[in-house]
C-alpha cells in the first residue's frame, strides 16, 4: 500500500467473529464492515485548511 499523500484514500474490509451460546446450540456469527480512510488536514480550530501547519488526521467513513 502506498503512503497516504494528497487526496489518496484507502479502503478496508473489517471482519469480526462472534460465538453465540444459545439454547439452539453453538453458532458462529461473522459481521463484515467496509471503511474508507481519508486524510483530513485541519487548523487549530479543526477547520480544513491546506495552508496551515495543522496535523493530518485520518477520517474513517463506513460503507
Amino acid at each position: 500500500m502506498e503512503g497516504m499523500q494528497g487526496s489518496s484514500t484507502c479502503r478496508f474490509c473489517i471482519a469480526r467473529f462472534f460465538r453465540s451460546n444459545s439454547d439452539f446450540g453453538d453458532e458462529q456469527i461473522t459481521v463484515f464492515t467496509g471503511v474508507e480512510v481519508v486524510p483530513h488536514v485541519g487548523d487549530a480550530n479543526g477547520y480544513a485548511n491546506k495552508g496551515s501547519n495543522g496535523k493530518v488526521q485520518l477520517q474513517m467513513i463506513p460503507h
